[in-house]
């Protein structure tokens, strides 16, 4: 089962926050019907994030991992029991800032 969420109506998955730095290490939360779906894999731009835990029936945290460019990417979650929650250019991902003072 594929549930592809678009801007139409509530949301069936939030991202909270809307970037992250490309070097990972900070946590992100999503917003979404978690309940009864069991273990969870969270791909962020297809890199499995770190430490992925359903919080409540509405809340998940994970740990963002080093991701390999910046831009806007992908969120998707499979579920234990098959279901999954894709989330198009959900998250924007920093490029590191680069000092160019002499």
């Amino acid at each position: 089962m594929l549930l592809a969420v678009s801007s139409c109506g509530p949301p069936e998955l939030e991202v909270v926050g809307g970037s992250v730095p490309r070097s990972g290490g900070v946590e992100l939360k999503l917003l979404g019907d978690f309940g009864g779906h069991g273990a969870v894999i969270v791909l962020i731009d297809g890199v499995p994030a770190h430490g992925a835990v359903v919080e409540s029936p509405h809340l998940l945290r994970v740990r963002v991992p080093p991701l390999p460019r910046a831009g806007t990417v992908d969120v998707e979650l499979s579920f234990a029991d098959g279901a999954r929650m894709e989330l198009n250019e959900a998250l924007v991902v920093r490029a590191p800032d680069v000092d160019v003072s002499p």
